[in-house]
C-alpha cells in the first residue's frame, strides 16, 4: 500500500473552529485512533500545539489567519509552519513528525492516484450502494428496480450514470482480454 494523505493524521481547522478551540484562551486536546494526541491552546492569532506521535513529544506554534465571509463572520485558516512554505491551509497533516500542508508533504489523496477505470469502478460501486444494491450483486443497471417514493427521472438518471460508469470501468479489462485472445490466436496459428 502506498502512502496517501488519507492515511495521515490530520488537523482540520473547520472542526476546531466549530468546537470553539480557536477562541482566545481556549484549551483542548485531540486523541487519534493510533494513540497519538495533541493538546492545543489558542491566543490572539496563534495556536500552540504540544503533541505526541510515535513516542516523540514536540511543540509547534501555528499562525492563524482569517478571511471575511460574504454574509458576515470570518473563516479561520492556519499558516503552514514549514520553513519556506507559509501557505494558508484548512487542513494540516502530521507527516515526518511535523504538521504541514498537503503541498509540503508532496503526497496525493488516494482518489488522485487512481486510474480512470478504477475511479469509474469505485464511483459505480458507490452509486450501486446508494441504489440499495448489496456488494457482489452484479444486477445489470437496466434491471435495478426503482424504490418506492423515488422520482422516476432521478432513478433513470442514476441508472444511466451507473451504466456509463460501468462501461468505462470495464473498457480496460475487456481491451486487455481481447489483446490476450489475439496473442493466443497468434501462438495457436504457429
Amino acid at each position: 500500500m502506498s502512502l496517501h494523505l488519507d492515511n495521515l493524521l490530520r488537523l482540520e481547522v473547520k472542526q476546531l473552529h466549530k468546537a470553539g478551540a480557536l477562541k482566545i484562551g481556549a484549551n483542548c486536546a485531540i486523541e487519534w485512533a493510533d494513540g497519538s494526541c495533541v493538546a492545543m491552546s489558542a491566543t490572539d492569532e496563534r495556536l500552540t500545539l504540544a503533541y505526541e506521535h510515535q513516542g516523540k513529544t514536540s511543540t509547534t506554534h501555528l499562525m492563524l489567519s482569517r478571511t471575511a465571509c460574504n454574509y458576515g463572520g470570518d473563516r479561520p485558516w492556519v499558516i503552514c509552519p514549514r520553513l519556506g512554505c507559509h501557505h494558508r491551509a484548512s487542513v494540516l497533516f502530521l507527516y515526518g513528525g511535523a504538521f504541514m500542508c498537503r503541498h509540503c508533504t508532496g503526497l496525493l489523496y488516494a482518489s488522485q492516484a487512481e486510474t480512470a477505470n478504477w475511479r469509474a469502478n469505485r464511483q459505480a460501486w458507490k452509486l450501486r450502494s446508494r441504489l440499495g444494491i448489496k456488494a457482489g450483486d452484479m444486477t445489470q443497471a437496466g434491471y435495478i428496480e426503482r424504490p418506492k417514493g423515488k422520482h422516476r427521472k432521478t432513478h433513470e438518471r442514476d441508472i444511466n450514470r451507473l451504466d456509463r460508469l460501468e462501461r468505462k470501468a470495464w473498457r480496460y479489462p475487456i481491451a486487455l482480454l481481447e489483446k490476450l485472445q489475439g496473442a493466443q490466436g497468434l501462438i495457436n496459428n504457429r
